[in-house]
């Protein structure tokens, strides 16, 4: 019998978090920048192992806390 989770949806096709790397392309900025948003909190990352990943998410939450309004 399935009991419904509260927990997030891991059914959809796209990757959980990225590699800094790949969140910088998809930002559109150069490493150096990526890695000053993650120092000074603008960006959240996680840590596996020695591994650093970007969760898409996060990724989100930043380009909304830094929208321009015009």
């Amino acid at each position: 019998m399935n009991t419904p989770t509260s927990g997030p949806d891991l059914t959809h096709a796209g990757p959980l978090a990225v590699s800094p790397i790949a969140a910088a392309r998809m930002l559109g900025i150069g490493r150096t920048h990526l890695y000053e948003l993650m120092n000074n909190g603008s960006l959240r990352s996680v840590r596996l192992g020695k591994r650093r990943l970007i969760p898409i998410e996060a990724i989100k939450e930043c380009l909304a806390a830094n929208e321009v309004q015009s």
